[in-house]
């Protein structure tokens, strides 16, 4: 796995349904993912899916995995993640702006 990855968009549109196993081997790459420390968005989730994931117990875990019904706002969602992340802390080199991107809130569709 590269170094540099920080977050992974899934686009799982194609995703009709999903059983246990389905769902299992989906949880153990992103916890692969997790433990490097990469952000990971499911997008395009559909209600079949998405309720088999909820029913496995899993909640809202801002900036560790985020759910999004929409592909789109999965991709919105990790590029402002990445960008927050990315963002100079004080005391960074001059002429380094600061990303003016609004920070993830905590409210975002986001639920396992």
């Amino acid at each position: 796995m590269r170094k540099n990855v920080k977050v992974v968009v899934l686009d799982v549109r194609a995703v009709p349904v999903m059983d246990a196993t389905g769902r299992v081997n989906l949880e153990s790459a992103v916890e692969r993912l997790r433990e490097a420390g990469i952000f990971v968005v499911l997008g395009g989730l559909l209600r079949q899916p998405r309720e088999v994931i909820e029913r496995a117990g899993r909640e809202n875990r801002p900036g560790r995995l985020a759910l999004c019904d929409s592909y789109q706002e999965a991709i919105t969602l990790g590029l402002r993640h990445l960008a927050e992340i990315e963002r100079p802390q004080a005391g960074a080199p001059a002429g380094v702006e600061p990303d003016s991107s609004a920070p993830i809130s905590p409210d975002a569709d986001a639920s396992l």
